[in-house]
């Protein structure tokens, strides 16, 4: 219902990967399009956050490295048990190719090749660069 007559319906939220083998299950025609980012900024971006609930890992570098390495593998996991539903897409390349990146997406859900325009997506490569030693410090 929430998707109407819309041919695909998209969700990006990270907890939802918990929930991946059962949507897999339930859904018949899902495609997973796993996301993987640099760890450091990544980690650096998590820390920046301040989260309404749970996400507990979210404030010592440490537990989210450990989060974000548990999460990398649960991916590596999950794309080689749906390999036929899913890809992994590197944030580096989707924002240095986007258009190869729509493309694998498209190739994976089926979907013809577009002319349309691509939104212009920031790029936040390399975000953590300058905080590297500051973030490599031991935890009080």
């Amino acid at each position: 219902r929430r998707a109407g007559r819309a041919l695909v319906f998209t969700n990006s939220d990270p907890d939802r990967i918990h929930e991946a083998a059962k949507i897999a299950e339930i859904i018949p025609n899902v495609r997973f399009a796993f996301v993987k980012r640099n760890p450091e900024d990544l980690a650096l971006r998590i820390f920046m956050k301040k989260y309404a609930a749970g996400n507990a890992h979210a404030y010592n570098l440490t537990t989210i490295r450990d989060y974000i390495a548990w999460y990398h593998q649960f991916i590596n996991v999950l794309a080689a048990k749906f390999s036929e539903i899913s890809c992994v897409i590197h944030y580096e390349e989707m924002i240095a190719n986007p258009a190869k990146a729509r493309e694998k997406v498209g190739h994976l859900c089926g979907l013809e090749k577009t002319n349309m325009p691509l939104p212009v997506i920031d790029d936040d490569r390399n975000c953590a660069a300058s905080y590297l030693s500051l973030m490599n410090q031991p935890n009080p």
